[in-house]
C-alpha cells in the first residue's frame, strides 16, 4: 500500500520546538513515521525542508486505517499536536494501484446503478434480470466461469423509443462492474440494426472482430416474418462462433405470444437465450415520465392535467409516429410552451401546468 503524506509546521513553532527538543520536528516526524510503518517499510522524500515535508510511504503489514489511529496519537505524544491545530496542516491519501484503482471504480459504479434502475418505469422482468445477476456474479466470480455468464444472449422485446439504450447501458456497466465481462473501452455498447436486403446479413458483421469485448446489440425487426431464412440462420451461427467475446442482446419490438416465441425458439436453436418483455407504458407511467423533463426546468404537473394530456397522446399515437419515451420529451416542452406562453398573456410567472392550460391542445 502505498499512502502520500504531507506535514507542514508554523515556522516559529518549529524553531521553538527545535530548541527544547533539540532536533528538527521535521526529522523527528520521519523518524516516528518510520516506527508506525514498522522496519519493513519504506519512506521515500518527495520533498522536504525546514518546516515542511512531502512523503511517499510504502506499507504491507499496516493498514490505512491503522496507520491513520497511530499517525494522530503520535502526534498527540510527541508533539502535543492534534487535528485542527494552528501549529501543523497534516495531510495524507491512500494512493490506489492500478488493480485497486479499477476495484474503486467498478464500485462506484455499480453504487450509481441502483437510483437508475429505481427509476425506470415499469420493466419488472428486465429488474429481475438484473437482480439475478447481482446475485449469481460472486459464484461465476469465485469459480473463475465468466465465460459461462457471457454464453447467453438476451432477446429484449420493447418498441421503439422505449429506453433500449438505457436498458443497455444499465446491463452493460451492472456485468462490468460485478467483474463478469470485460470491456475493451469505457464505449460499452454498440447498437445496430441487421437489415433484410438481397444480401448475405452476415456480410453486415464479417469485420466484427474489429470490435471485441463489447455489448452488440442486433435490431432484428426486419427478420420476424423470415426467421427460417438460411441468410439469417447462418448469421446465428456465425456470431454463436465469436460470442466468447461479446454479449449479445437481439432486440425486437413489443410482441405478443405466439409471435415472441417464434423469434425466441429461433434464436435459442443457436445461442442460449433469456427472453426480456418489456410491456408498453401506459398512460398513467407516461404521466409519470413526463414530470422529469418539467421538472429539469423547474415546472410542475398538476393531476388535472391528467385528461389533457392524454388526449394528447391518444392523438401521437393515432398519427402512427409515436417513439414512446421521446415522444414524452416532446410532449413536456409543448407543455411547458404552452404554459409560458399563458403567463406571459397573463402577466403571471406560474411554473404549475394544469388541465386549463392544456384545453385545446389535442385536435
Amino acid at each position: 500500500m502505498k499512502v502520500r503524506f504531507r506535514a507542514e509546521f508554523a515556522r516559529d513553532w518549529v524553531m521553538t520546538r527545535e530548541l527544547t527538543m533539540g532536533k528538527n520536528p521535521i526529522n523527528h516526524l520521519r523518524e516516528c513515521v518510520q516506527k508506525i510503518i514498522g522496519a519493513e517499510g519504506k519512506i521515500k522524500t518527495l520533498d522536504s525542508g525546514y518546516t515542511d515535508c512531502n512523503l511517499m510511504l510504502f506499507m504491507d503489514s499496516t493498514t490505512f486505517e491503522g496507520f491513520e489511529i497511530r499517525l494522530w496519537q503520535t502526534l498527540e505524544d510527541e508533539f502535543q499536536i492534534g487535528k485542527g491545530s494552528k501549529e501543523a496542516v497534516i495531510s495524507y491519501e491512500k494512493i490506489l494501484d492500478a488493480e485497486e484503482a479499477e476495484e474503486a471504480k467498478k464500485a462506484q459504479m455499480l453504487a450509481a446503478i441502483k437510483p437508475k434502475v429505481d427509476s425506470l418505469l415499469s420493466a419488472g422482468a428486465y429488474k429481475q434480470m438484473l437482480e439475478e445477476i447481482r446475485i449469481v456474479a460472486p459464484q461465476i466470480t469465485q469459480l473463475g466461469v465468466q465465460r459461462v455468464f457471457n454464453a447467453k444472449a438476451y432477446l429484449f422485446s420493447v418498441d421503439d423509443g422505449c429506453g433500449l439504450s438505457t436498458y443497455l447501458s444499465i446491463l452493460a456497466n451492472l456485468v462490468s462492474s460485478l467483474g463478469l465481462f470485460e470491456f475493451a473501452d469505457e464505449a460499452k455498447v454498440i447498437e445496430t440494426v441487421v437489415e433484410k436486403n438481397d444480401k448475405d446479413p452476415w456480410l453486415q458483421y464479417n469485420a466484427i472482430g474489429k470490435f471485441k469485448n463489447k455489448l452488440i446489440s442486433f435490431d432484428v425487426s426486419q427478420w420476424v416474418d423470415s426467421l427460417d431464412d438460411p441468410g439469417f440462420k447462418r448469421l446465428l451461427r456465425k456470431l454463436r462462433s465469436l460470442q466468447k467475446d461479446y454479449i449479445y442482446v437481439f432486440r425486437v419490438p413489443y410482441m405478443e405470444e405466439p409471435a415472441l416465441g417464434r423469434v425466441y425458439q429461433t434464436i435459442s436453436d443457436a445461442l442460449y437465450t433469456e427472453e426480456v418483455v418489456f410491456p408498453p407504458f401506459t398512460y398513467k407511467e407516461y404521466f409519470e415520465y413526463v414530470a422529469n423533463p418539467l421538472a429539469k426546468y423547474g415546472f410542475q404537473v398538476a393531476d388535472d392535467a391528467k385528461d389533457e394530456f392524454n388526449k394528447k397522446v391518444l392523438e401521437e399515437k393515432s398519427k402512427g409516429d409515436f417513439y414512446g419515451l421521446r415522444s414524452m420529451r416532446k410532449i413536456a416542452y409543448e407543455m411547458m410552451y404552452r404554459k409560458m406562453l399563458k403567463n406571459a398573456r397573463n402577466g403571471v410567472t406560474d411554473m404549475v401546468i394544469h388541465g386549463d392550460d392544456l384545453t385545446g391542445w389535442a385536435e
